[in-house]
């Protein structure tokens, strides 16, 4: 495993970004505070209970809910989120 240099500049973070090949998701209610990092971030995905893109955006995983649930806190909608089968 080689070395990695330090990322000194936003160019040496934008240029790591667009070359990563390992995926990077992220988990959370909505996606809405996080719109269009994925499109500098090469293998970025969203995970999410609402869809923000309603349905246009091929990186969403919107998991399919069976019934209505509530929620006590955004940390038990994301460990619902982790546990889902899809």
């Amino acid at each position: 495993m080689s070395k990695q240099e330090p990322l000194r500049s936003l160019s040496d973070i934008y240029r790591f970004f667009r070359k990563n090949t390992t995926p990077i998701y992220f988990v959370s209610p909505t996606a809405y505070n996080i719109l269009g990092l994925g499109q500098w971030i090469q293998g970025f995905k969203y995970i999410t209970h609402f869809d923000s893109f309603d349905g246009g955006h091929f990186r969403v995983t919107n998991p399919a809910q069976n019934t209505e649930r509530e929620f006590q806190s955004m940390e038990d909608m994301v460990n619902y989120l982790l546990s889902h089968k899809e």
